[in-house]
């Protein structure tokens, strides 16, 4: 089955490999790419934190273009399996793993109740940890350390996905399904994907899915890559 991935190409190059594992046929369709704040990291860097939150890989690579040898020790905080990989191979030595979305992570972090905690992330991003986390009472420092920017697919990219639609189509974000769901071809020729499945990680990505499309949604039943992949 041919499978489109939104997701941004360095990362999309991980799921095109496990996708042609599964014997599909990936097809990369980038609708962003990360651009490191590094001005806002060397600040952010500059002084030490009793705790470390972070919900993406992207704002540990961010991180590790600086020295980081300060902050190894701290007690840091992932949102998932993933950035708790990724975490490691940075060297951070004491990595709790939540259940995969901001609430589990604010809630885990709660557990711990450490006296502050900076949360290393990008920007456009969902408020449920920040909210969550203040809620609990647990004083929070904000870093942005990248922001995603929108990439504009050529018209001819666009124009095949339309005449010769794909099996499937994965939405590892709310913001990237947001991003495709708003170009113009797109937006006037949404039947062309009634025969697509479109694969959402969470509940909250399938909502920017047009109403015109929603029999055709599945929901990964973890927020992880894996149960994405499950769907097809």
């Amino acid at each position: 089955m041919r499978v489109v991935v939104t997701r941004p190409l360095d990362r999309a190059q991980a799921t095109a490999a496990e996708l042609r594992g599964m014997g599909h046929e990936p097809q990369l369709l980038p609708l962003s790419e990360a651009r490191h704040l590094q001005d806002q990291v060397r600040t952010a860097l500059s002084r030490t934190y009793p705790a470390i939150a972070v919900t993406s890989a992207e704002a540990l690579r961010a991180i590790c273009r600086f020295d980081i040898s300060s902050h190894l020790n701290a007690s840091l905080f992932a949102v998932g399996r993933k950035t708790a990989a990724a975490a490691g191979e940075a060297g951070f030595k004491n990595i709790l793993v939540a259940d995969g979305d901001g609430a589990s992570l604010a809630a885990l972090i709660a557990q711990h109740a450490p006296p502050e905690v900076v949360y290393f992330t990008g920007r456009p991003r969902s408020p449920t940890f920040e909210k969550a986390l203040t809620a609990a009472g647990i004083p929070l420092t904000v870093a942005e350390c990248y922001e995603m920017v929108p990439l504009a697919p050529s018209q001819d990219e666009i124009l095949d996905l339309i005449k010769h639609p794909p099996g499937a189509i994965l939405f590892h974000s709310r913001e990237t399904a947001r991003l495709f769901f708003e170009l113009p071809l797109i937006t006037q020729n949404l039947t062309a994907f009634v025969p697509c499945l479109i694969a959402c990680l969470s509940a909250r990505v399938s909502e920017i899915v047009p109403p015109a499309l929603r029999d055709r949604v599945k929901v990964a039943e973890r927020p992880d890559e894996a149960s994405l992949l499950a769907l097809l």
